[in-house]
């Protein structure tokens, strides 16, 4: 049965794509990993994926920042991982 944020979240992409925007998600720290039900799916949706470098390794399970972002860029187009003073890194 899907959570009833991932329907939001899934409705609230749905309306901004029909209406011509992109949706930007930053993350918030969390224990939820790839392996969280539907979390994968949500991702899907949204068009701008912004964690910060905790948060990716957190997310992905992965040992390097670029082996998180490389597995974040298969579910969103696009994936910045803020990575404080030493800026970022994208794909």
């Amino acid at each position: 049965m899907r959570d009833v944020r991932e329907i939001f979240l899934a409705e609230v992409c749905a309306a901004a794509h029909a209406a011509g925007a992109q949706v930007y998600m930053d993350c918030q720290c969390s224990a939820a990993t790839l392996a969280t039900p539907d979390l994968a799916d949500s991702l899907r949706c949204v068009d701008i994926f912004a964690p910060n470098a905790s948060e990716a390794l957190q997310l992905t399970g992965a040992a390097t920042v670029e082996a998180a972002l490389a597995q974040l860029a298969e579910l969103t187009p696009l994936v910045i991982v803020k990575r404080g003073e030493i800026g970022r890194a994208h794909v």
